[in-house]
């Protein structure tokens, strides 16, 4: 899994917005009309120019199935599985062991 953005700055927030977005599959109007966000409020928190406040970061989440630990601090531990696969790809699963091929002794 890639490392996330572990950082309250605002740039930080902006990033994990737009990379949710994408994960999404939405464009911003669909977005802020499914979460009650204004298009303009939005819009300054991607271009990092502001964050969300709690109130409207509790749209997200509700929205989304987001939490306060993604959109303010990077944590995904609490995302959605689909959602954070579409974030950051599938796990690393290990490969399975190779059969052995050997003399039966």
């Amino acid at each position: 899994m890639q490392t996330p953005i572990h950082t309250r700055s605002v740039r930080a927030i902006a990033e994990r917005l737009l990379k949710t977005q994408h994960a999404l599959g939405l464009n911003q109007r669909q977005l802020c009309a499914r979460a009650g966000i204004a298009t303009n409020t939005y819009n300054q928190w991607v271009k990092a120019k502001g964050r969300p406040d709690l109130d409207e970061a509790f749209k997200l989440c509700d929205a989304f199935g987001l939490t306060l630990d993604w959109i303010y601090f990077g944590d995904p531990s609490g995302l959605p599985h689909a959602l954070a696969i579409k974030l950051f790809g599938p796990p690393n699963n290990p490969p399975a062991p190779t059969p052995r091929t050997g003399t039966g002794g």
